[in-house]
Formats: structure tokens, sequence, C-alpha cells
């Protein structure tokens, strides 16, 4: 029984990681598509995304490379 419960465990906290990381992208993935289509200011996009300014200016240089 202790395996099982100690099985579970890693398995809740490898979701809530995976969940976590997901959410992570999704912000990114918003950021750039806000940057590509110039929707907003980087103070708008990181409000709506709640990333910083600095963070969002790395993608957006990220993307001005591109």
């Amino acid at each position: 029984l202790a395996m099982n419960l100690h099985d579970r465990d890693i398995r809740w906290i490898a979701l809530a990681e995976g969940r976590k990381e997901g959410a992570e992208l999704t912000k990114i993935d918003t950021a750039k598509n806000m940057i590509l289509q110039s929707v907003g200011t980087l103070e708008q996009i990181s409000s709506v995304t709640g990333l910083s300014v600095e963070e969002i200016n790395k993608l957006k240089e990220e993307l001005d490379y591109k």
C-alpha cells in the first residue's frame, strides 16, 4: 500500500509540473502572437499574459531575428 501511495504522489507531482509548464508555454505563445500581430504595447501584452516586460522584450528580440 505504501508503494502505491508513493507512486500516486509522484504522478500527482508530475501532473502538476506538466500543467505549470503548459500554462507557461501558453503565455509565451500568446505573447508571441500578440507581438507578431502588433496587438498592444509591451505593457499590455504583459498584463494579458502575466509575463514580465523583460520576458516579452526577449521574445520580441527572438522574433526579430527570425
